[in-house]
């Protein structure tokens, strides 16, 4: 039988990734928040958090009867450490996109990897001797470089991601969410009792793209960062709904779906239609696309056409502005 243990709190961002030392006395978990945080199993408590990533840490591994673990993140880079230490021991870039998974063998002198570039790799052991110093020194470089090629935010624009917006973007998801959740078991007919929704006066869709407005544009795209594939889905599918019934707020919806679609691309392409999540969605012509893929394809065409029309109603009053100016100055 099974029976509650502990309960592990301390990251900022979901954790998605976790692995018990072979002598269960160590775990290790990495999360969104780029770091990976060592976890005594005794007490549970956290001897050390480290920013062990430039992106979310999507995998970890421990040595067998070690104390030693990999990561792998998606800024491509497998990373080995020592949880007694504290400290990493060796870095590589292992892909040409992110890794997902790593497995290790029993002797431990076999790490694979997989990644989302579509291929597997196998890495032996060998005897070339490994020196700390030079490899912090080498990350340290990395770090630098890395900070070199990031674009400065435009003036005025703050990230939610980062520093005390932990908290909003937390809520922001979470609003997001119960936003989808309460339009469908409206649609549904599964709620009987008063809803904001229902006060508000608003329609599923209505009350959907009132959450979006109400969101900062930091808030929102950490938000969408933070939302799981099916929620995500979700949202597409209510984006494609609310596209159809009303050419209002196409940028925002534009803007949505994009970002969801650049997050989990690889994901959409290879995910069937029937794990799609309500609502039920149909092309332009009525009907319910064969796959994710056709359906991204779809809400491409409907942002095209929606926010080629807000252009043309802006061009034309644009010339009809200009029109009346010229009547004046005439």
């Amino acid at each position: 039988s099974l029976k509650f243990f502990l309960s592990l709190y301390g990251h900022r961002l979901p954790a998605l990734t976790l692995d018990a030392s072979s002598d269960c006395t160590l775990l290790v978990s990495g999360s969104a928040d780029k770091n990976v945080k060592i976890w005594g199993l005794d007490f549970g408590d956290c001897h050390k958090s480290m920013l062990a990533h430039q992106d979310n840490v999507m995998a970890v591994k421990f040595v067998p009867r070690t104390h030693y673990f990999f990561s792998g993140g998606k800024d491509k880079m497998i990373k080995m450490w020592d949880a007694d230490k504290f400290e990493m021991v060796y870095s590589f870039r292992a892909h040409y996109s992110e890794v997902w998974c790593l497995a290790v063998s029993r002797s431990g002198d076999i790490l694979v990897s997989g990644s989302h570039d579509r291929a597997v790799r196998v890495w032996h052991r060998t005897q070339e001797q490994v020196f700390i110093e030079e490899e912090r020194q080498k990350e340290h470089d990395l770090l630098l470089d890395a900070e070199d090629k990031a674009a400065p935010l435009p003036e005025g624009e703050e990230s939610a991601a980062v520093g005390g917006g932990g908290r909003a973007v937390t809520d922001a998801t979470d609003r997001l969410q119960e936003a989808l959740l309460l339009c469908n078991r409206l649609e549904d007919k599964e709620v009987s009792e008063l809803t904001r929704m229902e006060a508000l006066g608003l329609r599923p869709n209505e009350y959907f793209l009132h959450v979006l407005k109400g969101m900062k544009r930091g808030e929102l795209e950490a938000a969408l960062l933070q939302l799981p594939l099916e929620s995500a889905l979700g949202l597409l599918s209510r984006a494609s709904l609310a596209l159809d019934s009303s050419a209002a707020h196409s940028e925002l919806l534009a803007r949505t779906v994009v970002t969801l679609v650049r997050l989990h691309h690889g994901r959409l392409s290879s995910t069937p239609a029937h794990l799609l999540p309500a609502p039920a969605v149909t092309d332009s012509n009525g009907n319910r696309p064969l796959s994710l893929l056709d359906l991204v394809r779809d809400l491409r065409q409907k942002c095209k056409r929606r926010l080629q029309t807000e252009t043309d109603v802006v061009g034309f009053n644009l010339a009809a502005l200009r029109h009346v100016r010229q009547k004046l100055v005439n």
